[in-house]
């Protein structure tokens, strides 16, 4: 008789495992904690540095310098990767795509048709910009060429990922796996619209239709259409400025 200890047992199944979502809450407090990380992020070190040239009487030291705006917008882009990449990989239980919605793009036209959108709207934000805050533009007169490169790089291709990878991206993603299109696109578009509050309410208010049009190609057209959107919207921003710079 063979030994009870040498019948082998049946394989028992495996617990399937079932992940939650994050709740609303946890999305929310940790996009909030993110974003304060980024503005400490860019805003501590520069603002140093600054205190620091101006203890050595560089007078024209300020945040407002564009050599400051620009290293700001570097740094606060790079944080806010870093936090994509924690993100989506949290929201997506490993795959960092599916994390922050990323697919080919969808309706093409209507792609085409926000890109336009977004540029008439960039040309027309940015001259009543300009006109209101002239000393915007002189600011950024006698800078060198390599100041004006390393902004553009930062508003057109860092500013345009990194923001639309935290915003449309993780946090659309999370929001959606609990509310419908409309809550998720105010919810996400709004703190967008929030961190853009440090020059002024104008700056939001001014932000409101791209706001409208990220949403829309975010949804009906996919993640990689807001991201084009939102770089339209930037170049042609850009090229008003230095169309105003070098003027005469």
């Amino acid at each position: 008789m063979a030994s009870e200890q040498n019948v082998p047992l049946p394989a028992s199944a495996p617990a399937e495992i079932v992940t939650q979502p994050e709740s609303v809450r946890r999305l929310l407090f940790t996009a909030v904690g993110w974003l304060l990380l980024a503005e400490l992020t860019s805003g501590f070190p520069v603002g140093f540095v600054i205190g620091a040239l101006k203890a050595a009487h560089f007078q024209n030291a300020s945040l407002g310098h564009p050599i400051s705006i620009t290293v700001m917008t570097w740094l606060a882009g790079c944080a806010l990767l870093i936090g994509v990449r924690q993100r989506a990989a949290i929201v997506g239980h490993g795959n960092r795509r599916a994390g922050v919605g990323d697919s080919p793009i969808r309706r093409w036209w209507l792609l085409v048709v926000l890109a336009l959108l977004a540029a008439t709207w960039a040309f027309m934000a940015a001259a009543a910009w300009h006109g209101a805050f002239p000393q915007w533009v002189s600011a950024w007169r006698g800078q060198s060429v390599w100041t004006f490169i390393a902004y553009i790089a930062a508003t057109v291709i860092l500013a345009p990922l990194a923001e639309e990878l935290f915003f449309r991206g993780w946090l659309w993603t999370g929001l959606r796996q609990h509310w419908r299109v409309f809550p998720t696109a105010l919810v996400s578009c709004g703190f967008w619209l929030i961190v853009h509050m440090e020059r002024g309410i104008l700056v939001p208010i001014l932000l409101i239709p791209v706001a409208v049009m990220l949403g829309f190609a975010r949804h009906f057209c996919g993640l990689r259409a807001a991201m084009v959107v939102h770089a339209v919207y930037n170049f042609v921003g850009d090229l008003v400025l230095i169309t105003l710079v070098t003027s005469t």
